[in-house]
């Protein structure tokens, strides 16, 4: 650089206006610093140009329009009228058939025949077979054979008319138990079973008759005719004809007055007793509803004949809710009473291990007293809750037979009670896939004459589930718990028997092949409770069944 420096200075030193004749240089420069160049900021106009015109051109037109009608062509096209569609029907099939069987030599059958949806007539069979055929544990550990079986056939059919509708019953069932529960004291093994060997014969028919008028404001009317026929292995037998007719007319103001009607009479065989019993029941009642309130007013009227005595009887019956927010909280009380009825019939069907012959008195329920409030969390979620109190003579309970050693039979006791009562229900209902049950029953007793009450339970609970999954697995879920209950001592005991509580859970799963086949297992008493739902009668420990369902 500093030569380059020299030789510019040189040129620029030599280079005057006029060349001369060069004279000779011989000069040192010495530089300090290295040449930097640099450039000065440019200055920018920001001043854009304009050229100025004194001379202004403004154009002017001149035009018209001439209207002119167009003709529009435009052709109205109909819309199609919207119809109401329902919802499609499933189909139904005219036979259904299950089959099954289980450990404890269980089998299980069933077979139903019936007619397609028509709205005129229905007709249908219905046949069915449950039995135990294998032994089961008592308390001291020995293994009998319950005898155990239920067999049963029935026909049905409905007649369906403009303005009412007929319909007709026949049914048939026999079914029975060996008294195979015995004080395990005893120490015995086995009984023989002619001495222990029970069935019962049961020939029903039931004629029905009632309207069918879509207009409320009509009289409406339900009446029904049934008789009942009971034969056991020892000869002892039961006519029973029971009536029962109701009537109610709706007016424009909304009230509506009902009138229930009804007589029964039971014939039985002097084994059991010498005179007949016939119950003639009235009740006129009315009441009104409206989407604040239902009310109902009313009282009940019975006649209860026996033999020459005639005991007659009064129940009043009253009933008020109110709809605070309609479906979803609804409080309601009343007070009512009734009579219940009692005979070989509804015996055998409660517990068939009375004594042969085994006569029962009816059951007045002077007055019950109750306050609840129901309604809904949700569209799936509903409960009802409520409470009672109740003033009750000649309730009957079960009592072993003192007079057999065995005890392995049941009598009858009767006591004048107080009952209180707490119910509660939860239900639940997504959809068609899950939906479920929770309920508690909890009872309390004030005796008058007996210690106890005997085999009632105070508490029980229960829940059911069911899911079904596209309508091709199906589960189930049921879960029982009974409470503990008492026994009154039999000869052998001195003191009194506490059947201890237990929890029953059972589970189910059926697999739909096709809409026709389907198998199915079921797993009963999974937890092996040591259920007793007699005292000295044991139940089937944990059971498993299985088969197969077929529709046709």
């Amino acid at each position: 650089m500093r030569y380059i420096l020299v030789l510019g200075l040189a040129i620029t030193i030599g280079l005057p206006g006029r060349v001369y004749a060069q004279d000779p240089i011989d000069k040192e420069i010495v530089v300090v610093n290295p040449y930097q160049p640099s450039l000065s900021d440019a200055y920018k106009i920001n001043i854009l140009p304009m050229v100025s015109d004194s001379i202004s051109i403004r154009p002017s037109f001149d035009y018209s329009i001439q209207p002119r009608k167009f003709d529009t062509k435009f052709q109205i096209q109909p819309i199609t009228p919207a119809r109401l569609v329902g919802a499609p029907l499933t189909k139904l099939y005219r036979s259904y058939l299950k089959l099954g069987f289980g450990n404890y030599l269980v089998p299980n059958a069933e077979l139903r025949i019936n007619s397609l949806r028509s709205k005129k007539s229905q007709w249908g069979i219905d046949i069915q077979h449950f039995s135990i055929n294998g032994k089961l544990k008592l308390d001291n550990d020995h293994k009998v054979k319950p005898g155990y079986f239920d067999n049963s056939v029935s026909v049905y059919g409905k007649r369906i008319f403009n303005k009412s509708f007929i319909s007709g019953k026949i049914s048939g069932a026999y079914d029975g138990g060996d008294f195979y529960g015995y004080n395990p004291i005893l120490g015995v093994t086995e009984l023989p079973r002619d001495q222990i060997q029970q069935n019962y014969l049961k020939l029903d028919g039931r004629m029905k008759l009632g309207s069918t008028h879509k207009d409320s404001l009509h009289l409406n009317y339900i009446g029904s005719l049934d008789y009942l026929y009971t034969y056991d292995h020892y000869k002892n037998f039961e006519h029973g004809a029971v009536l029962n007719t109701e009537l109610n007319q709706r007016f424009r103001s909304g009230t509506v007055f009902g009138l229930g009607l009804g007589a029964e009479y039971y014939y039985t065989s002097e084994s059991i007793d010498s005179a007949n019993n016939t119950i003639i029941k009235l009740n006129p009642w009315f009441g009104k509803n409206t989407s604040a309130f239902i009310y109902k007013i009313g009282f009940g009227l019975a006649l209860d004949i026996y033999g020459e005595k005639v005991d007659p009887l009064i129940y009043p019956e009253a009933l008020l809710q109110i709809n605070v927010v309609k479906g979803v909280l609804m409080p309601y009380f009343g007070v009512d009473g009734r009579m219940q009825v009692n005979n070989y019939r509804t015996v055998v069907e409660e517990n068939r291990y009375i004594s042969p012959g085994l006569k029962v008195n009816n059951t007045h329920h002077k007055i019950r007293g109750y306050v609840g409030l129901k309604g809904s969390f949700s569209r799936e979620i509903s409960y009802d809750i409520n409470a009672s109190y109740s003033l009750v003579d000649n309730m009957p309970f079960y009592v072993n037979d003192t007079v057999d050693i065995l005890g392995n039979t049941f009598n009858v006791v009767y006591d004048s009670i107080d009952m209180s009562k707490i119910y509660g229900e939860l239900k639940h209902l997504h959809t068609d896939r899950l939906s479920g049950l929770l309920s508690l029953t909890w009872m309390q007793y004030k005796m008058t004459g007996q210690e106890k009450p005997w085999h009632m339970p105070r508490l029980v609970v229960s829940l059911t589930e069911q899911y079904n999954l596209r309508n091709k697995i199906l589960l189930d879920m049921e879960v029982f718990y009974v409470g503990k209950r008492y026994a009154r001592p039999s000869l052998l005991d001195t003191e009194i028997l506490t059947l201890k509580g237990f929890v029953d859970l059972n589970l189910g799963l059926e697999y739909r092949y096709t809409k026709l086949l389907s198998g199915f297992v079921r797993f009963n008493n999974i937890l092996n409770a040591r259920n007793q739902a007699w005292n000295y009668y044991s139940g089937m420990g944990f059971n498993v069944s299985f088969g197969f369902t077929y529709a046709l």
